[in-house]
């Protein structure tokens, strides 16, 4: 719903508005609350892990929950200043109307100028190799969810999803460039800072990324660098991470997309991770790097959308500061997820999915809070859509 009839409903709750009369005013919102199965918190096989790099989590529990993940609500507004320029902003809010919890612009939320040159803008947003990569989630669901394949790409496979080693990012304190639409060109731009910088390190996020699109298809690439966010050594603990203080870790991403006809749309996507240490002790990590690469497909029948998407992260190459042996041993992982939703109308929808994490012996890839090492996690979910 996009409607100048929130300026009135603000100025109902008291709200002095001084709004030009070219300003406008807009609210929308995205609904995703299902119903999830998970399990998959204790070892697939109980093995012993076989990698140098490992980070045997203790499991979860198997759960059956409610959940609203990546469900938003957003207020945004744009005015004409003259000159060819426009000024906007855009307030997004997590919106976990399952337990009640959220907070104010914690989800895409900026303010900028747009004209013939671009669009610049300052907030917090998310980064050009997230916003490119992982075309054709399924039913959109590119974060937040177990169905997103952020639970395997993007990562480390002894992490645990932490901040750190991700390249699924949104970022804080971050200010973005977007080109004009160039005869089916667009070039994106960001950088950012996590505002704790020290007498040696100052810890950055960088993200570039290009797309050209034209007709049914689109291809596109990303690459990001992380300075100082020692996310190599996330996870793993002494004699790994000693005395490691100073990091680059870089990312890089391949994109393609094809509509065939109006109905099917195929994404695949290509992934090369590398996370450096710039200095640690003997026997800290000096360098662990990994591909990884997914495929996914939606084909609509009729008021029916069905999904399936298959992803893959290799072991990769590790090395050890003052040499020595270093295994990626069973590091590897796949994903597999498939799911439909019927469409009563665009706005209001019903779907199921399933998805699975397959982990080698020494991998703890999922899309769960912690994992031991060779688990295997699963999610079925029943919900509600709705978009408005």
């Amino acid at each position: 719903m996009k409607k100048k009839l929130l300026a009135v409903a603000l100025a109902g709750l008291g709200a002095a508005l001084a709004l030009p009369a070219n300003a406008e005013i807009k609210l929308s919102g995205k609904f995703y609350p299902a119903i999830v199965n998970s399990s998959g918190g204790e070892a697939s096989d109980g093995k012993a892990a076989t990698s140098t790099l490992n980070n045997n989590g203790g499991g979860v529990e198997d759960q059956m929950t409610v959940d609203a993940f990546n469900s938003w609500i957003r207020f945004s507004g744009e005015v004409d200043v003259g000159g060819g320029i426009t000024g906007y902003f855009q307030v997004e809010n997590d919106l976990d109307f399952d337990d009640a919890s959220g907070t104010l612009g914690d989800r895409n939320s900026a303010l900028g100028i747009k004209g013939g040159f671009g669009r610049v803008f300052l907030g917090k947003w998310d980064t050009p190799f997230k916003q490119l990569h992982f075309p054709t989630n399924m039913f959109g669901l590119s974060s937040g969810s177990p169905l997103s394949n952020s639970g395997l790409l993007s990562r480390t496979p002894y992490s645990d999803g932490s901040s750190r080693a991700s390249f699924h990012r949104r970022q804080d304190n971050m200010v973005q460039y977007w080109s004009p639409n160039w005869g089916g060109f667009q070039f994106k731009a960001m950088w950012g800072t996590e505002e704790d910088d020290t007498a040696t390190t100052k810890p950055r996020r960088t993200s570039f990324s290009v797309e050209y699109e034209r007709g049914w298809w689109l291809l596109g690439a990303a690459y990001e660098v992380h300075d100082d966010l020692r996310g190599g050594t996330a996870g793993l603990s002494a004699p790994f991470s000693t005395g490691v203080t100073k990091s680059t870790d870089t990312g890089i991403a391949l994109v393609a997309v094809f509509k065939l006809g109006k109905n099917t749309e195929i994404g695949v996507d290509f992934e090369s991770l590398s996370y450096e240490s710039d200095n640690g002790a003997a026997g800290a990590l000096s360098k662990y790097e990994r591909d990884g690469w997914r495929v996914g497909v939606e084909q609509k029948l009729g008021k029916w959308i069905l999904g399936f998407n298959f992803g893959s992260a290799q072991k990769g190459d590790c090395s050890l500061i003052g040499g020595g042996a270093c295994s990626t041993s069973d590091l590897g992982a796949t994903q597999m997820s498939i799911g439909g939703m019927y469409n009563f109308t665009k706005a209001l929808g019903v779907f199921a999915w399933f998805t699975r994490i397959d982990n080698d012996d020494s991998a703890s890839y999922s899309f769960l809070d912690d994992a031991p090492t060779g688990s295997s996690p699963t999610a079925l979910a029943i919900g509600l859509y709705g978009r408005f």
